[in-house]
């Protein structure tokens, strides 16, 4: 990756503008045009360094419930496992771990009875050896960002 596109995901992070034309505006601060501040991020959406743009609401100020899931799935199904996951709607995470249980991840739903109806779903799609539920007791990390640069 070079030092142009570590720039562009710390500034897509940390100031991404909220105005009509945002990645104009990036490319503005970058001394780019436009058009390569849009190529440069569709090429790290195909290769899975991006993995989407948009906000992070908060859930609990909509009224949603979330939870952190850990899984444990039969030992070289962990990708065809976190696949599954991916396609659920209200995935907000899904992380590879090593130990017992590989991967983790963060589900949202609109209501209790709809999350568990997402954790059935999430049971039948991903056929999981075990599956551990760690509804959110309360929130400690308000902002997470990723340093592409030192």
């Amino acid at each position: 990756m070079d030092e142009l596109n570590k720039e562009l995901l710390d500034v897509l992070q940390d100031r991404f503008p909220l105005v009509p034309r945002p990645y104009a505006k990036v490319a503005a601060e970058l001394g780019i045009k436009e058009a390569e501040v849009l190529e440069r991020i569709a090429e790290l959406l195909a290769d899975g360094t991006i993995r989407r743009i948009g906000p992070i609401l908060s859930a609990d100020a909509l009224g949603y419930v979330s939870a952190l899931f850990a899984v444990r799935t039969a030992p070289g199904k962990e990708k065809k496992t976190a696949e599954a996951i991916n396609r659920l709607p209200g995935v907000t995470h899904n992380y590879g771990r090593t130990g017992p249980f590989t991967l983790w991840c963060t589900l949202t739903a609109k209501s209790p009875a709809a999350m568990d109806a997402a954790v059935e779903t999430l049971k039948r799609e991903t056929r999981a050896e075990a599956m551990v539920m760690l509804p959110k007791v309360k929130t400690y990390k308000l902002r997470a960002t990723f340093r592409a640069r030192d």
